[in-house]
């Protein structure tokens, strides 16, 4: 279940590396492409290292991998399907909630529906605390009962697609700030958009809140055959939109007064602006 052809498990790596790289002669440096390095385990890293010495140069090669990988048609139509599960799958989840159930409960009967609709893949966080703090599936079932916070993302056909839930007895005012936080970054979404510009959008909007923890400073990335294909919106990130991108993006605001909420979308960037592929509930 993935676009690379030749994959090798960490175990037979520096076997296979080495062979690979036999096939190159002559003691001129070898420049090799390279992706999500930071994604790589130290001790793994090393390895690659002794492998490559001093014949050997890495080269950043993310941004060429990403541009191979933009969605076409026939991936847009699959992304605009599993699109309307991840949306089923949270319908199913703010339903058995307010029908009573817990949220751990509420989370097993959401990934249910999308197993029933052939997902191939389903990954939840839940708060149990008003949407503070997020951890995977515990199975403590334990009764929490004000309001709503959890992230869905489902696998289906190969690509991925995600949202936040929230939901609870009224729209809080850290609701509303997300709500248009996320308008902001809309209005603000375009080919050549910058990833600094469309998280200062998000950030100087939800003041004097805060961008919520749990998503780790970033307010989106690209999304497809997997959850991160990287294109991170960062405050110091340099990628910029670009027509074919499908980018996921969230907003999170929580204060001590209040329970955290979320809003988000997903997008395809087209040549004039973009097509809305989904949004959260407002």
């Amino acid at each position: 279940m993935t676009w690379i052809e030749d994959v090798h498990s960490e175990a037979n790596f520096k076997d296979a590396l080495d062979s690979w790289l036999a096939q190159f002669t002559g003691s001129e440096p070898f420049g090799i492409g390279a992706a999500r390095l930071d994604l790589m385990r130290p001790p793994l890293f090393q390895r690659l290292e002794k492998s490559l010495g001093h014949r050997f140069r890495l080269h950043a090669a993310d941004a060429a991998i990403a541009a191979c990988r933009t969605a076409r048609p026939r991936a847009l139509s699959l992304i605009r399907a599993i699109s309307d599960l991840v949306q089923t799958t949270a319908g199913a989840f703010v339903k058995s909630w307010r029908g009573g159930v817990g949220i751990e409960a509420a989370a097993l009967e959401a990934e249910r529906t999308a197993r029933l609709r052939t997902a191939q893949d389903v990954r939840m966080l839940t708060s149990l605390d008003g949407g503070h703090t997020f951890s995977p599936f515990r199975g403590s079932f334990e009764k929490t009962a004000k309001s709503l916070a959890a992230y869905v993302a489902v696998k289906h056909m190969g690509y991925w697609a995600d949202t936040f839930v929230s939901a609870g007895d009224g729209i809080t005012g850290v609701q509303r700030r997300t709500d248009t936080a996320l308008d902001a970054m809309l209005r603000a979404a375009q080919p050549g958009a910058k990833a600094t510009a469309l998280h200062g959008h998000a950030t100087d909007t939800i003041k004097p809140c805060t961008l919520h923890p749990v998503l780790g400073g970033s307010v989106g990335n690209r999304i497809g055959l997997s959850l991160d294909e990287g294109g991170s919106l960062t405050q110091d990130s340099h990628d910029v939109l670009a027509p074919g991108d499908v980018y996921t993006l969230h907003i999170g605001a929580h204060d001590f007064a209040e329970d955290g909420a979320f809003a988000s979308a997903m997008i395809a960037v087209t040549d004039k602006g973009y097509d809305l592929i989904h949004r959260s509930p407002m």
